[in-house]
């Protein structure tokens, strides 16, 4: 349910980018939307196997825990350089 409401929530953020900052460009955008998607079916495979055997699907939904940690390319990208020229963030 908590992926399905990120979905929700990123779409209504990024449509007409009426709650994005500056900050993220538009590779951070389609990047962020990839990730969420894929945590729907990531975590929906991980439901599916943990009905079958409980701590396999504990395993799978958990494997996908550290992709969340990994920076997603442009999220960043205006800010950093923006800071490396001296300006504020």
């Amino acid at each position: 349910m908590a992926a399905i409401l990120f979905n929700v929530i990123w779409w209504y953020a990024r449509h007409d980018r009426r709650l994005l900052t500056t900050t993220i460009d538009s590779a951070g955008v389609r990047a962020i939307a990839r990730r969420f998607q894929l945590a729907l079916a990531w975590i929906a495979t991980g439901i599916l196997l943990g009905t079958v055997l409980p701590v396999l699907g504990l395993a799978v939904i958990a494997a996908f825990i550290p992709y969340y940690w990994l920076p997603i390319a442009g999220e960043i990208a205006k800010a950093k350089r923006r800071h490396d020229r001296g300006g504020h963030a």
